[in-house]
């Protein structure tokens, strides 16, 4: 049962019922009275059996209202009394003073009986009613019909005493009656207020059992109504687990409390936080009562953790995250991450306007985005500025803003990022795509130095050929010329190796190198590139051989004395060492033992950072046009090449030295290969692959003036179609490697499979990318660089064919 519209209602219904029950009982009393007198006075008998039934009718009522038909029992209490007085105005046929006097009465209590309107009804109908049946009285017994005098004044008197009376009666029933519903309806404003109440309200009786209960406290406490209702409120307590009351609730009628906040679990297993306060009341039967109110704040609290939680993520966020104020641009409030990216405290961050640090963000600019967030219907504006730290350094953010309100007040939230390193990844990314360009157009230009030069060593070594066989044939000025003709060859040969270096092209031919005697044949260029500020010293080591192409020694070396004398732009010392530390430090730790070459400058030197990325690919710390940063990747990756490592030790201010670790070279057995004798054969024959005319030619001439028997071919597929023929037997194969169609390095292939014991001589004014073997030449191949002299030709061929047939 929940709270109703109820205490009202049972007032008026007990007050209708104890008017109706006293009304039966006075008239029912009344009665017996009149009958016990009439008896006592011998009166006249005639009206005894009208009264004794009357009194019967009475007993019946009065039966009636307590067996709960109280409108029935009322209804016939008044029809008795109003009848009983009738006749006895009839049998009297005058006014008896008694009844007249008893008929007002009657009349006022008809109406709390049954109503105003009962009442306003029955006095007009007895103001007409009594002297009618005064007047039939009189017509019975034959008296006169119109009574004068003293009698016509009192029906006229009892007439408007009967009709006032009625109306008083009426008025006043209908007045209380609104009274009493207006009391109703404050009663039932003021019980629906409980009813809908969101907290949980039960009443407590006397006893401590609940009474009533609305359906917050039925949803909140998870307890049915019917079985709440009636129960003692300490079962319910130890029955569901909750605690609503400190003691027993009604000793001593206990103050108001405070409210106690307490963790609950419902019967469905659900954990609630409540807020319980409680108010003593006296009910209306006088005795004493209690109001509980119940209050869930378990989605209050969950949700003021979460917002603490939220809170310190937000407090704790690496990005900026400010609140300030739409019109004044007043900081209300600065996360951590923007207080140490600014470097103000929180302090200093209250009340601080955005311009300051932010200086952009002035007024007319501020209107604008504010107007976009809050009338212009944008839920976000992004833009991209600068923030000013507390030092004065600024640094780039993207801000991200939004609209929301603080109490009220319209504020704006700004989301910033500091995108410092996202700029500087632009930028690199903007240098690596110029870089590319300018790789990819090196690489272009490199293509095209690569085929002149290719082309150019071709025409090189027709010149020279011819130019040494004028020398045998020709007279004293034809030498002379021809001298000149052989030194513009050379010099043309020296352009063409610095092309193929440009491009890459060059041909690497490794070799046992004695590294002193390297480095001693190159300290006059090292000179030369130091220039005349820098001191240079050089220290004899044990020495040491190395398997490596001269050309690329001479690179490294060069390479790291030029980024040396970059370093030393006032002047210093640098030193050359070989093997400075043998069998020492790293070199130690290998085997075999490294032959270690060191350069040690006094220049700026690098730090830790700079030192580690020295060797990647375009990284320079020379300003924009003054260096590619391939100087130190190329060194290394011809060191890794020849199967060694670079050591660097740095300091910034002390200088920089660079180890290059090489592994010393093995002896090996020189191959010796030979043709194949035939008895019966008067020479040997050789098959030579040529797309170039001219070298074609030269080579025919040159070898066939050696006694040997030359068979020329175009390209490769012509040889490898002679080889197929088989109509001759060749001692050696000599082919350019760069050929179009079937490459020299494919022919040699295919004539491996067709004759196994073959040799081949290749050459090649440059080796194609597609062709290089890992340590960037054709790996073991038997090569005679362009342009070439016919003495060169001629000796390479005799250590592959060291007898020919007479």
């Amino acid at each position: 049962m929940r709270f109703s519209v109820r205490y009202l209602d049972a007032v008026a219904k007990g007050a209708q019922i104890s008017w109706i029950r006293g009304g039966i009982t006075v008239a029912l009393v009344g009665y017996l009275l009149t009958l016990l007198a009439g008896a006592l006075a011998d009166a006249n008998v005639w009206n005894f059996p009208s009264e004794a039934f009357a009194t019967a009718l009475l007993a019946v009522a009065l039966v009636l209202s307590f067996r709960g038909y109280h409108h029935l029992a009322a209804g016939l209490t008044v029809a008795v009394v109003w009848t009983e007085l009738h006749v006895a105005f009839f049998l009297n046929g005058a006014l008896i003073a008694s009844a007249a006097s008893a008929l007002p009465v009657f009349v006022a209590g008809a109406g709390f009986l049954l109503g105003g309107r009962a009442a306003l009804a029955l006095g007009i109908v007895s103001s007409l009613s009594a002297p009618l049946a005064v007047l039939l009285g009189r017509k019975a017994q034959g008296l006169e019909l119109l009574p004068g005098g003293e009698e016509l004044r009192a029906y006229v008197t009892l007439a408007v005493v009967l009709v006032g009376m009625a109306v008083i009666i009426s008025l006043g029933l209908r007045y209380f009656g609104e009274i009493f519903e207006t009391a109703r309806r404050s009663e039932r404003r003021v019980l629906d207020l409980i009813s809908r109440n969101p907290d949980g309200i039960l009443a407590v009786d006397g006893d401590g059992r609940v009474e009533s209960l609305n359906e917050a406290a039925e949803r909140i406490l998870g307890i049915p109504p019917d079985r709440a209702v009636g129960t003692l409120l300490a079962d319910l307590e130890r029955e569901f687990g909750i605690r609503l009351t400190a003691s027993r609730p009604m000793e001593g009628l206990p103050l108001p409390s405070l409210p106690v906040e307490q963790i609950m679990t419902r019967p469905d297993g659900r954990e609630l936080v409540l807020e319980v306060a409680r108010q003593p009341f006296t009910r209306p039967d006088g005795t004493p009562g209690l109001i509980l109110v119940v209050r869930d704040l378990t989605e209050r609290r969950n949700a003021e953790a979460l917002a603490t939680q939220f809170g310190r993520i937000v407090e704790e966020a690496r990005s900026e995250i400010y609140v300030f104020h739409r019109d004044t641009l007043e900081i209300l409030m600065a996360n951590r991450g923007a207080r140490e990216n600014l470097g103000y405290s929180w302090e200093e961050t209250r009340g601080m306007r955005m311009s300051r640090i932010q200086p952009t963000l002035t007024s007319e600019v501020a209107r604008g985005l504010t107007w976009k967030l809050f009338e212009g219907g944008e839920e976000v504006v992004t833009l991209n500025t600068v923030h000013h730290r507390r030092d004065g350094t600024a640094y780039p953010v993207e801000i991200q803003l939004q609209k929301g309100a603080v109490e009220g007040a319209p504020v704006v939230l700004a989301f910033g990022t500091d995108v410092s390193e996202r700029e500087t990844a632009k930028e690199e990314q903007r240098l690596l795509q110029a870089q590319l360009l300018h790789a990819q157009k090196m690489e272009a230009v490199g293509l095209l130095a690569g085929g002149v030069a290719h082309d150019f060593n071709n025409l090189l070594t027709v010149i020279g050929g011819c130019g040494e066989i004028l020398l045998d044939v020709g007279d004293d000025q034809v030498k002379e010329l021809t001298g000149e003709i052989l030194d513009a060859q050379e010099r043309g040969a020296v352009l063409t190796r610095q092309l193929l270096a440009f491009a890459r092209r060059e041909i690497v031919q490794p070799e046992d190198l004695p590294l002193q005697e390297a480095l001693e044949e190159m300290m006059p260029l090292v000179r030369r590139v130091l220039g005349e500020r820098i001191v240079l010293e050089t220290t004899a080591g044990t020495g040491g051989v190395v398997h490596m192409d001269r050309g690329q020694l001479e690179q490294v070396v060069l390479n790291l004395v030029a980024n040396a004398r970059d370093a030393m732009p006032d002047g210093g010392t640098l030193r050359i060492s070989l093997n400075p530390d043998p069998g020492g430090g790293a070199e130690r730790q290998e085997s075999p033992p490294w032959v270690s070459l060191e350069i040690r400058d006094t220049g700026t030197g690098m730090d830790p950072q700079v030192a580690e990325r020295i060797f990647e690919p375009f990284f320079t710390t020379k300003p924009r046009g003054k260096g590619t940063g391939l100087g130190l990747s190329t060194v290394h990756g011809i060191v890794s090449q020849n199967h060694g490592r670079v050591l660097v030790e740095s300091q910034p201010g002390v200088g920089t030295t660079f180890r290059i670790l090489l592994p010393p070279s093995l002896p090996e057995d020189a191959p010796a290969p030979s043709a194949e004798e035939v008895p019966g054969r008067p020479r040997a024959s050789v098959l030579v692959a040529e797309d170039e005319e001219g070298a074609r030619d030269l080579i025919r001439v040159v070898l066939a003036r050696e006694g040997y028997r030359v068979v020329v071919a175009r390209d490769g597929r012509e040889a490898l179609s002679l080889l197929k023929e088989g109509r001759e037997r060749f001692d050696l194969l000599i082919t350019d490697i760069v050929m179009p169609g079937l490459s020299g390095l494919e022919l040699a292939d295919r004539a491996r499979e067709l004759y196994p014991s073959l040799p081949t001589l290749f050459m090649s004014g440059y080796v194609d990318a597609s062709l290089q073997g890992p340590e960037g030449a054709p790996s073991g191949l038997r090569l005679l660089a362009k342009p070439f002299r016919p003495a060169e030709l001629r000796t390479r061929v005799r250590e592959l064919l060291p007898t020919v047939g007479d």
